[in-house]
């Protein structure tokens, strides 16, 4: 059991109750108590053995006897209590009566039951009142006829289909008979001496309380909650609807000893009720929705007519609503003459007993309105018309539209003339074929075209005006769709634009048409016929396929000259990195020559300087040997001068001059490896030489300055055979390559989020390689920002560059570009992701393809 639900109590179903019907007359026997039921006028509909008893009513059966006489006239106040009870629809308990049980008084319970959802009769039950307690009287044992009702009112709770639960106002479980274990889940054993919350949801404990409350004290909202819908709680945690039926225990002198329960799932009918209120929701709202006024009547069996209800169609159309015209009679409703008539079609639909339309022509304040209005008679189950539901629909602006219509039907003749004019006038070919595909419609422009008159195409076919199947069926080899295929898509309800329609007319001449045809429909939307309008576009696209002709010239001279122009700006840039060069090679070439002469000269008598100072340091030691004791000046200037550090020192001095020079010799020999003047032609060279010197040449930009730490260059070289090559311009490449990674290291150093003051060590790797089958490969990385993607693609562009005016002329990587693409029939690729660095990738053959096999 559960507090009540807000879900409202529909009437249980005829299958749901049945087998507690089936069991009622059993269970009245095996009550004490004398019990009757009574309908609406007071007629008995069941009464137990014992009423027949106590009130004499004998052994026959008193269905639809009226309530005995006597009864009512003993006790007063039963008549008008039975009228409250039916009235209010709730159950009351009126103390003394009629004596029974030899002189003993009771008590009656008054109680409304149902027929659907309205009180149908009364359930009458007496019992007696005790004359002393039962604490007073001697304990005897129970009189068999007793125990025998107690036995059989076991017997009918056990076998009973509903759930039987009695509980203690502690709200223990005392009793749960079978078919509470079916409902709940639980076993009586597991249910005895719970709780009543066993069976109820969390969220709804705090109803249940309120509820066991108000039975247990019997309060105002004690004989609400006698019989309730709630929600509750299987032993396996569904969630199912019940309908309760509770009843207080008390003892003769009026203790609560407990409640007792029966309870019924009723979840389908929950359901099922929930459905129902929402189709008549939806009725409802198609019946105030529709902007029609519908109206009900109710048609009594003496023939006269009310109305009933009004939707808000028809409240807002006549500024009465339901409440004000329920009851009223048509002529009370608009009149004796209105009324008379509308009173009149209403009989007539009684009589033909079958849906009548009529127009109505009705005054509604001070409007006047047209409606045409529908009657659909209901009958009942006897067959009789009781009730009419009609519809009207405002045609008053259609009636007004239909009398300017006739006035606008007067001018029909002027109104064909002037569309004939108009489209005879019309240089375009316009027509109208039907849904059989017959011209229904043409100007004179279109008969003209085709050399034939109006009167001899309407009512033809293309065929029959003589075009070949093929224009009209089409020719799917040559792409031709054909005339019915158009047509049929039109007739179909789609629209057709060929701006392009090539066609001959009667003369031979071809022409270009901008062809458009559209669907024509009936007032039902349905389509009945096509209309076809076609301008003659000829000499127009003439003069768009001779601007189309003249703008590809344009665009492909255009295109030649940006050709040209590129070659001028290729040839530009190799001429100026070339003359660049060649006058750096030759300054190279120059000064390695010029101070290669003398280094080689002061290198070349270091040999014999060191030998013959150390003849005269052997000589000096002589000296010292034979003649310790020198003269005075000797000795004097031999402490001036300090002879023995000059004696240790001088062989140092000469070791470094030599240093000098090998070091000297070694930078001379880097430069012309760079230069590679006496090597123009290609031969094969060692690669890692013209890395080597150009990283030499460089060797003052790589070590370290007060700006930045220096430069780690990693060498990662292969096992490389010498590779045929152009030396010096190969060497200019590394040169480029080189110095773009030491700029963009620099910069990254002196940006801000790269401080001297962090870890950031810059860094340059070479690897070589031999990558696929015969060619070389040679990656330069750096660590540095990395290229954005934006201007990757442009990057061997002549001219281009990112750095600021007077920092680079954006030729190194064109013209490497150039040397390593089509001097050496490489490749020449970047690799670079912003943050992460850049790699440049150099890809040349090992041997350069010969004349003939470049000509091959």
């Amino acid at each position: 059991m559960q507090a009540p639900s807000e879900i409202a109590e529909p009437c249980a179903s005829a299958a749901t109750l049945q087998p507690a019907i089936a069991m009622l007359p059993a269970l009245l026997e095996a009550l004490p108590q004398a019990i009757a039921m009574v309908d609406r006028h007071l007629q008995y509909c069941l009464t137990s053995h014992q009423w027949q008893t106590y009130f004499h009513l004998g052994q026959a059966s008193c269905i639809g006897q009226p309530l005995h006489d006597t009864i009512l006239q003993t006790h007063a106040q039963l008549a008008a209590a039975i009228a409250c009870c039916q009235t209010t629809a709730q159950p009351c308990t009126l103390a003394g009566g009629h004596t029974v049980f030899g002189q003993q008084p009771f008590t009656w319970h008054l109680t409304p039951w149902y027929d659907g959802p309205t009180v149908a009769g009364v359930l009458l039950s007496i019992q007696p009142q005790p004359l002393e307690r039962l604490t007073d009287v001697p304990t005897a044992p129970l009189p068999d006829w007793l125990d025998e009702s107690q036995q059989r009112l076991e017997r009918i709770i056990q076998q009973m289909p509903l759930a039987v639960i009695e509980w203690t106002p502690d709200l223990q479980i005392v009793e749960w008979n079978p078919a509470a274990e079916q409902l709940f889940g639980y076993q009586r054993a597991e249910a005895i001496g719970q709780t009543i919350d066993l069976m109820t949801p969390d969220a709804c404990k705090p109803d249940l309380e309120e509820l066991t409350t108000a039975l247990l004290t019997n309060s105002d909202r004690c004989q609400q909650l006698t019989r309730n819908i709630s929600q509750n709680l299987t032993k396996d945690g569904r969630v199912i609807t019940c309908e309760w039926h509770n009843t207080r225990l008390v003892t003769a002198d009026g203790e609560l000893i407990g409640m007792a329960s029966m309870a019924v799932d009723v979840s389908d009918r929950h359901q099922t009720a929930a459905q129902l209120q929402e189709q008549e929701q939806f009725l409802r709202s198609i019946y105030d929705g529709v902007d029609c006024a519908v109206f009900v009547i109710d048609v009594t069996a003496d023939g006269n007519f009310f109305y009933r209800s009004y939707n808000q169609t028809a409240e807002r159309w006549t500024g009465a609503t339901t409440a004000e015209v329920a009851g009223q009679t048509p002529e009370e409703r608009f009149g004796p003459e209105e009324g008379a008539w509308i009173r009149q079609m209403f009989q007539r639909c009684v009589d033909l007993a079958q849906p009548l339309t009529e127009e109505e022509h009705l005054t509604f304040g001070e409007r006047e309105v047209w409606l045409l209005a529908t009657f659909n008679p209901i009958r009942d189950a006897q067959d009789r018309v009781y009730r009419i539901v009609g519809t009207s629909f405002d045609i008053t602006r259609l009636k007004q539209t239909q009398a300017a219509l006739q006035v606008a039907l007067q001018e029909t003749e002027y109104q064909s003339y002037l569309l004939r004019t108009v489209l005879d006038a019309s240089p375009d070919w316009i027509y109208a074929k039907d849904q059989d595909f017959r011209y229904i419609l043409v100007n004179t422009s279109l008969a003209t075209a085709l050399g034939t008159t109006v009167a001899n195409i309407l009512g033809k076919t293309d065929i029959e005006l003589g075009f070949s199947p093929q224009l009209v069926f089409g020719n799917p080899e040559q792409g031709l769709p054909g005339f019915r295929a158009e047509d049929l898509m039109v007739l179909a309800g789609q629209e057709m634009c060929n701006p392009c329609d090539p066609v001959t007319t009667a003369d031979g001449a071809s022409r270009i048409l901008d062809t458009r045809k559209i669907p024509l429909r009936d007032v039902e939307n349905h389509v009945f016929a096509l209309l076809g309008i076609g301008r003659d576009l000829t000499d127009r696209h003439h003069a768009e396929a001779a601007i189309r002709q003249s703008e590809l010239e344009v665009k492909e001279k255009a295109a030649e000259l940006e050709q040209t122009l590129q070659e001028l700006r290729h040839t530009q840039a190799q001429l100026v990195q070339n003359e660049k060069m060649s006058s750096l090679g030759q300054l190279v070439a120059g000064v390695a020559h010029e101070i290669n002469n003398p280094v080689n000269f002061i290198y070349g008598n270091l040999s014999y300087a060191n030998s013959y100072i150390q003849e005269l340091l052997e000589l000096i030691e002589l000296y010292q040997a034979h003649y310790p004791q020198p003269v005075a000046a000797i000795q004097a200037k031999t402490a001036a001068i300090d002879v023995e550090f000059l004696l240790e020192d001088l062989p140092k001095l000469l070791a470094s001059m030599k240093v000098g020079a090998d070091r000297i010799q070694q930078i001379i020999a880097s430069l012309r490896t760079f230069s590679r003047m006496d090597e123009a032609e290609m031969k094969a060279v060692n690669i890692h030489d013209g890395i080597d010197s150009t990283l030499m040449i460089l060797q003052s930009r790589i070590k370290a300055t007060d700006h930045r730490p220096a430069i780690a260059v990693q060498l990662e070289y292969g096992n490389l055979p010498p590779v045929e090559c152009y030396a010096g311009q190969l060497n200019q490449v590394f040169m480029n390559v080189l110095s773009n990674a030491i700029d963009a290291l620099e910069e990254v150093v002196q940006a801000e989020r790269q401080p001297t003051t962090t870890d950031f060590i810059p860094s340059i790797t070479i690897r070589t390689q031999i990558v696929e089958s015969g060619w070389v490969q040679i990656a330069i990385a750096d660590n540095g920002s990395g290229i954005p993607e934006t201007i990757q693609s442009r990057l061997f562009d002549p001219f281009f560059t990112t750095k600021p005016v007077g920092k680079g002329t954006g030729m190194g990587l064109s013209i490497s570009y150039q040397i390593v693409t089509e001097k050496h029939g490489g490749r020449f690729t970047c690799q670079s992701t912003l943050g992460s660095g850049t790699q440049f990738i150099i890809q040349i053959p090992l041997q350069q393809p010969t004349p003939a096999e470049t000509c091959h």
